[in-house]
């Protein structure tokens, strides 16, 4: 269990640093362009870790059982890039905002149906017992990854707030973040519906003060500000179970550690053909792989880590192109709207 505990974590640590190149200067001046494709380069190694992390969170692995135990960060990273990319969009394209919600939601939650069938799918061709057991709204949502929904929602939040408040739109977008989770947290959302949220905000708060932000960050403050925040998260690891713990202090350790990795790619490209074919089949990554998660949940460790995840990038290679499709659709029937 050794020598594939030090594969696995050589293996994460060759993908993520091989071919990367370093930028002393930083660059802080260059308005987050730069900086948004860096970031999306690292999408797959995210997704990845986090896959690994349900694998291993309770294999008893207490070396490999670290990546499930701080995989919250790694989705606190896809609400940041979500949120970074649509502001980002939003201030680049005028008409961003038009049809937003139908290209949007519409296009999430087909691919929540396309997950769910496939689910289905093969638990028929495997003899299990299917989750379609009552109303088809709550199998999709109790079956399908609940990221799709949370994302969903904040579309949702993004757009109205985008759409009709004049300012500080990023004050009332963390406003209505931080009712929602408290929402969540006492209505008894499973807790990963609000360990990770403040990824969203950050993201917003990052592309609209992008300079300022990374300036601040860079300094000896920031750097300070870094690292308390960060020993302050990490003692939601010492208790569990209350708000103070899994919704407080837990977002503050996904802000820290999304201000470390801000100020990181202002110095380090990372860039090879691993990352880059990861980060293509991201998304289809992050979202097909409970149904594997759930088939071999009673093999060993090895065995279960690797067929999940070979079974969850066979999966990704092959229903992207499904994905890409049913994208194109909506964008084709906005388009086609619009004209008409």
């Amino acid at each position: 269990m050794l020598y594939f505990t030090l594969i696995v974590y050589g293996a994460l640590l060759a993908t993520l640093l091989v071919g990367c190149r370093f930028n002393f200067n930083g660059n802080v001046n260059r308005g987050g362009v730069e900086f948004f494709y860096n970031m999306n380069a690292l999408r797959g190694i995210f997704a990845i870790e986090i896959v690994l992390g349900h694998a291993v969170h309770y294999s008893g692995n207490t070396m490999l059982f670290m990546l499930g135990e701080f995989m919250f960060i790694g989705v606190s990273f896809f609400f940041f890039a979500s949120a970074f990319g649509m502001a980002r969009s939003y201030d680049l394209k005028p008409d961003y905002m038009r049809g937003f919600l139908i290209k949007k939601c519409g296009t999430l939650f087909s691919i929540a149906m396309v997950c769910f069938l496939q689910n289905e799918l093969i638990r028929f061709i495997l003899h299990k017992n299917l989750g379609w057991t009552g109303n088809v709204f709550s199998c999709i949502f109790e079956d399908t990854n609940w990221y799709i929904w949370e994302l969903m929602l904040f579309y949702i939040l993004f757009w109205a707030v985008y759409s009709f408040v004049k300012k500080r739109k990023v004050l009332w977008t963390s406003i209505l973040v931080v009712i929602i989770v408290h929402i969540m947290y006492f209505a008894h959302f499973d807790i990963p519906f609000y360990i990770s949220a403040i990824g969203f905000l950050m993201g917003l708060l990052f592309y609209t003060y992008y300079e300022k932000s990374v300036r601040f960050f860079r300094s000896t403050k920031g750097i300070f500000t870094i690292a308390v925040t960060t020993a302050v998260g990490l003692c939601s690891m010492l208790w569990d179970g209350n708000i103070f713990a899994s919704v407080y202090l837990r977002n503050i350790m996904c802000a820290a550690f999304l201000s470390a990795l801000v100020v990181v790619l202002q110095f380090v490209r990372f860039d090879n053909a691993v990352l880059r074919f990861l980060s293509k089949y991201s998304a289809e990554i992050y979202f097909y792989q409970f149904i594997y998660l759930e088939i071999f949940a009673n093999r060993g460790t090895i065995e279960k880590t690797l067929l999940i995840v070979g079974s969850t990038l066979i999966t990704a290679v092959v229903m992207r192109p499904v994905n890409v499709f049913i994208k194109g659709l909506f964008q084709k029937g906005f388009n086609k709207a619009r004209q008409n």
